[in-house]
C-alpha cells in the first residue's frame, strides 16, 4: 500500500530474574513482581527472554494481579495501594529461567 511504512517493533526491559519456581501445571512464576503503575498500558502475550549466557528465547506469559489473603489489615491495606502483577512463563521450565535473565516485551 502507498504511504503505510513497516512498524517496527522495539523492545523495552520489563524486568531482570531475581526468583523463578515452578507451579506445577501453570508454569514458571518469576520474581520480583511488576507494580501497576510502572506496568506498560497493555501487557504481552508472549515475552523475549535474554539468559545471562547470551542465548534468547520467546515464550507465552501471562500477567496476573496478585490476590493474596492476609489477617493483617495493615497488609491488606498495603496491597490494595500498591498493586502488583505477578508474571507466569508458560511453556518453559524453571532451569530455563536462571536468575539473572532479563524479561523483555516488544513495544510499537
Amino acid at each position: 500500500m502507498l504511504g503505510v511504512q513497516p512498524t517496527e517493533l522495539m523492545q523495552k526491559l520489563l524486568l531482570t530474574v531475581e526468583q523463578a519456581f515452578t507451579l506445577t501445571g501453570r508454569g514458571v512464576i518469576v520474581a520480583p513482581e511488576i507494580p501497576v503503575d510502572q506496568a506498560p498500558a497493555t501487557l504481552p502475550s508472549s515475552v523475549t527472554l535474554k539468559r545471562p549466557d547470551g542465548t534468547t528465547v520467546t515464550t507465552k506469559a501471562a500477567f496476573h494481579i496478585a490476590h493474596i489473603q492476609t489477617r493483617s489489615v495493615e497488609h491488606t491495606l498495603e496491597i490494595l495501594r500498591n498493586p502488583c502483577y505477578t508474571c507466569l512463563l508458560k511453556d518453559i521450565d524453571e532451569a530455563a529461567v536462571p536468575v539473572g535473565t532479563e524479561i523483555w516485551i516488544d513495544i510499537i
